[in-house]
């Protein structure tokens, strides 16, 4: 493989039963079991359809990682890849300028493999997917 490769976009929800309903009448069905990981402060799924993939993420009680976004409006708040070596590309985001927002961070969705959030010089937020099965 080697690179980046697209994965997903993040969706910030409100009401994740909600909005996967709704996501639902656009032709999205779910993906894989919902999943909760309490280290990144979310509980979500993912959802496949027509367009691209998507993962629908609500914070868990006393959390506040999504406030932000959700206060701004803004629902689709990330892009994700996949990539592969994990290290590898986080150093080139890095020299590229891109900021870390926490270290490299195993992740329930992803069966324990590595993610790690990054903020691009144009303010875009990227998350990168230690590469390995879904």
């Amino acid at each position: 493989m080697g690179g980046l490769t697209f994965h997903h976009l993040g969706v910030a929800s409100a009401d994740l039963a909600a909005d996967v309903e709704a996501l639902s009448s656009l032709g999205y069905a779910t993906a894989g079991e919902p999943f909760t990981d309490v280290g990144q402060g979310i509980r979500g799924v993912f959802l496949r359809g027509p367009g691209p993939q998507l993962e629908v993420v609500e914070q868990l009680p006393g959390s506040t990682v999504l406030e932000d976004w959700l206060a701004r409006g803004v629902r689709i708040y990330h892009q994700a890849f996949l990539a592969d070596p994990f290290q590898a590309e986080l150093r080139q985001l890095r020299e590229r300028g891109g900021l870390p927002l926490a270290r490299p961070t195993p992740a329930v969705a992803f069966n324990g493999r590595q993610i790690c959030f990054m903020m691009l010089r144009d303010q875009m937020l990227v998350e990168l997917i230690e590469a390995g099965p879904d």
